[in-house]
Formats: structure tokens, sequence, C-alpha cells
């Protein structure tokens, strides 16, 4: 059985979309666990309208998307685990192919495509390939993936075997911005193999209003800083290289970007995530 975890926090304009497209999987052998994590909009009356008896409905005070997937982990049963945004969509077939990429591969995890579409038009996504769209080790397809001008590490791109998700763990609930890329990378680094499941498209909806991702409070560049700390300490503990310096530092000039004036004082923030890796000073 595949468990999908689905957090939701005040998607009650697309939550119908999203399980609708859930539940039209030519896979069946499914459940779904939604975590309304404290919405004060109609997600919940969203949510109970589908009377599909594969739908798990839990809900908690709002803790953050992080403790919503860490609570539907706890009340999982399948084999294996799919992440899912409250706002995306799925292809038909997107579970039934992933599932056939990774049969006999618990040490691996299948990796999706995916389309980024808006204006609520879910046909006008555009599929990008790139040349990590194939079988690869973990780090080489995290070198690519991390190298393009917008990487893509959301944890809906995973179908993810339960027991490596046990090695790995769950998600870290001190962070609210860039957690996936946190999540992921420690995820990808213990699977022995990336599969592509060729097909298994995910319609993602770029820029929702109410999107993590959109969050720009102190605390958030916060999180994303430590979740870039985070990831980068990974990487290079996995492999200490020029390479791996240049894509952690990339990332950091990145996010150095992205923060506003006000919160000047967070560019001084950054650490050295391991001993001869990326200093403030390289950034600033």
């Amino acid at each position: 059985m595949i468990s999908i975890i689905i957090p939701c926090y005040n998607a009650s304009a697309f939550v119908e979309e999203t399980l609708s497209s859930v539940l039209n999987q030519t896979y069946r052998d499914v459940e779904i666990i939604v975590v309304n994590d404290g919405s004060t909009d109609n997600s919940e009356n969203e949510i109970l309208s589908f009377k599909d008896r594969r739908i798990r409905y839990f809900k908690q005070s709002n803790k953050g998307q992080a403790s919503a997937c860490n609570l539907g982990i706890s009340h999982a049963k399948g084999d294996y685990i799919k992440f899912f945004d409250a706002d995306d969509v799925m292809d038909p077939e997107h579970i039934e192919k992933m599932v056939k990429r990774l049969e006999g591969n618990d040490q691996s995890i299948a990796f999706c495509e995916w389309g980024a579409f808006e204006n609520d038009d879910v046909s006008s996504a555009k599929f990008s390939p790139l040349s990590n769209w194939k079988d690869m080790l973990p780090l080489d397809w995290l070198k690519i993936e991390l190298k393009q001008y917008c990487d893509m590490l959301a944890g809906w791109r995973w179908l993810i075997p339960r027991t490596l998700l046990e090695k790995s763990g769950g998600w870290d609930e001190r962070l609210t911005l860039n957690n996936d890329f946190e999540f992921s990378i420690r995820l990808l680094l213990k699977a022995d193999k990336m599969l592509f499941a060729e097909g298994a498209k995910m319609y993602y909806r770029w820029a929702a209003p109410h999107a993590v991702s959109r969050k720009k409070t102190e605390k958030a560049f916060r999180d994303a800083l430590l979740s870039t700390d985070l990831g980068c300490a990974y990487l290079l503990d996995r492999e200490n290289s020029e390479e791996i310096k240049t894509i952690c530092r990339k990332r950091y000039e990145m996010w150095l970007t992205r923060i506003p004036e006000e919160y000047r004082e967070l560019r001084m923030s950054f650490r050295r995530p391991k001993e001869g890796g990326i200093s403030k000073d390289d950034l600033i």
C-alpha cells in the first residue's frame, strides 16, 4: 500500500481539485492521510465533503508543514510514502508509474516528472526535462539538480520506501521555509540510487497565495539559512570537493539576494557548514 500524506493549511480554494486527482489514480491501493495544520479557512469542510474510505483525516493546531508531515508519517500504514501538497495535481497514472519503477528496489527512491502551471490552468503546465531525468547515483543527481537556475527538491517528487524514510528520519520541525532542501538532501543521500519514473507527471501550482515558499518573516529567512547550513553540511560530509563548495556557495548567494534590507543582519549569520567549507567572508 502507498501512504499519500497531504499537509493542508488554508488551501480551501485548491484542496478539492488536489484530492480528486489523488482519488482518481489508476493505482488503487492507497491511503490518503490529510493533516489539517490549523487552517482558518474552509479547508476542513472541503476535505470532509469527500466520503471515500481511503481518506484519513487528522487535524492539529498550526505547527507548520514539517510537523504536519511527521504526524502523517506516524499514522501511515503503507510500505511506501508519498508526500503531496494540498494545492497540486497528480496525473491519473502518477502513482502507478512510480510504483512500477520502484518495485524490488527498496533502497532506492523513485522521482517524477513535474511541470508548473499558473492561473489554475493545469493544461498550461510545461515539462522541461533536465539531464538528470534518468537513473543516477544520488550525489551525482543532486549535483546536476542544484546547478539549475530553478532546482526542485520538493518532497512531493519522491516515492519513498518506508524503510528508507525510517533510516533517514522525518522532517525537521524547526524549519518553516526551504525545509525541503534539508529533508530531501538528507533522504536522497541515504538511498542507493535515484530511479526516474518516466511519464509520472505532477502538476505544480506556481506561487499559490498560502504557499510555504511565500513566507517572508524574519523567522522564515532564519529557517531558510539553517536549512541551507544543514543541507550543505550533508553534501560536504559526503564529498568535500570544490564542486560541492561551489554549489553551496551559490545556494547561499541565492538566499542572500532574497533577504530584504530590513533583515540585513541575517546576512552576517551565515556560518561555516564544515571546516574548509563556506564562510560568510566568501559571500558578503
